[in-house]
């Protein structure tokens, strides 16, 4: 097809050429042209006839052009999949093969959606290694008030024991070894830690679908009451303005336990997928998201406070997403929606996603909270 789309770019040239340098009346006569011209046709007929030609020999060499830019997509699209990788398409192309195979979604991105840099390493450095004693399941970062100052950023982990640990981000331990209280045997498969400073709570589910939660108070070590501060003439001085890390331990208290509701009818196997802590109004609401495609509310005391059932897809709700004020974002394979956590009431009717399943969601709070970004499986956002 190369040597076509040369061939017809040299008919153009020698046409072009003729009409410069020999009346075009002859050379469309020559060239056969139809009936166009000849002795005694008004030149401006002849001119008109040949620009004709020409346009026609310009719309085939594009048309030549975009069966090669086919087949050179296609044979990018083959020797990518016999290589296991996936083809990066323009928009257009991608959405005109998808409506001949829905497979080409699973084999191409688009290229709008590539990563503007996959070096890691020139925007991360590697500031130091916490925690290296342990093996490490689940971790959090965790906002502690120390002292009247602001919050401060401690690290929580679950370890494979099922224990916690928690660190300042110095690698000095405030807690360590704490057992949790789930049941032996069980793996503990959540961590989820509340955005509260004065008493942080911390929360851990387990494959039985039980439901644990710890406040962490601060506490001063023995020997310490308060930190060292600096006084209005520059010297050291004892302040309960801030208590440093290293002179303060946290005291972990279980807040409450409880566990997903057994379905009434009985039959239905409720098993836990999704957890979410809603802090608003001086209030605490654990979330939670099951198998069967519902929605359960629980107090910040464990006390049920309602159950909502937002879909019927199977595998049931995949995530819960924090939104502005009481509300929470939802999502399953194909359907997501707004819940107001208090009422234990959607707020719309839900909506449903594209033909992809949902991997993840989230909310652009910048913008609005009617604004969701979804992040689907065969890898379109």
């Amino acid at each position: 097809m190369a040597a076509g789309a040369v061939g017809i770019a040299g008919a153009r040239l020698v046409l072009v050429v003729f009409a410069v340098f020999a009346s075009p009346c002859g050379v469309v006569a020559a060239s056969g042209g139809g009936g166009g011209c000849g002795a005694g046709v008004p030149v401006a007929s002849c001119e008109a006839h040949l620009q004709s030609l020409v346009d026609r020999l310009e719309s085939s060499q594009d048309q030549i052009q975009g069966k090669l830019s086919t087949l050179s997509t296609l044979e990018l699209l083959r020797s990518s999949i016999l290589g296991g990788r996936r083809v990066e398409l323009q928009s257009a192309q991608r959405q005109h093969l998808e409506k001949g195979s829905p497979l080409i979604g699973e084999v191409t991105y688009d290229m709008r959606h590539r990563p503007v840099s996959t070096n890691a390493s020139r925007y991360f450095r590697l500031a130091r290694t916490v925690a290296r004693h342990l093996e490490v399941a689940h971790h959090a970062l965790v906002l502690v008030q120390l002292g009247k100052a602001s919050g401060d950023a401690l690290l929580a982990i679950v370890d494979s024991s099922s224990e916690l640990s928690v660190f300042d981000l110095d690698g000095r331990p405030l807690l360590e070894n704490f057992e949790l209280g789930h049941a032996q045997g069980v793996t503990i498969d959540r961590l989820l830690v509340s955005k509260s400073q004065d008493s942080p709570l911390v929360l851990t589910t387990d494959s039985t679908s039980r439901i644990r939660v710890h406040s962490l108070k601060v506490e001063a070590r023995v020997g310490f009451s308060a930190g060292v501060g600096r006084g209005e003439n520059g010297t050291a001085e004892h302040s309960e303005e801030y208590l440093e890390p290293s002179n303060l331990v946290l005291a972990p208290k279980l807040a409450c336990a409880f566990k997903l509701p057994a379905s009434p009818l009985g039959g239905e196997a409720r098993v836990l997928t999704a957890m979410l802590i809603v802090e608003h109004g001086g209030q605490t609401h654990f979330v939670a998201g099951d198998s069967a495609g519902g929605i359960t509310v629980f107090s910040h005391r464990g006390f049920l406070r309602g159950r909502i059932r937002v879909t019927e897809e199977p595998g049931g709700v995949r995530g819960l997403v924090k939104s502005q004020g009481n509300s929470m974002l939802f999502y399953s394979a194909r359907v997501f929606g707004h819940l107001a956590v208090a009422k234990v009431d959607l707020e719309y009717p839900p909506c449903w996603g594209p033909a992809s399943p949902i991997a993840y969601a989230i909310i652009d709070l910048s913008y609005s909270a009617s604004r969701v970004i979804l992040s689907l499986e065969d890898g379109d956002i």
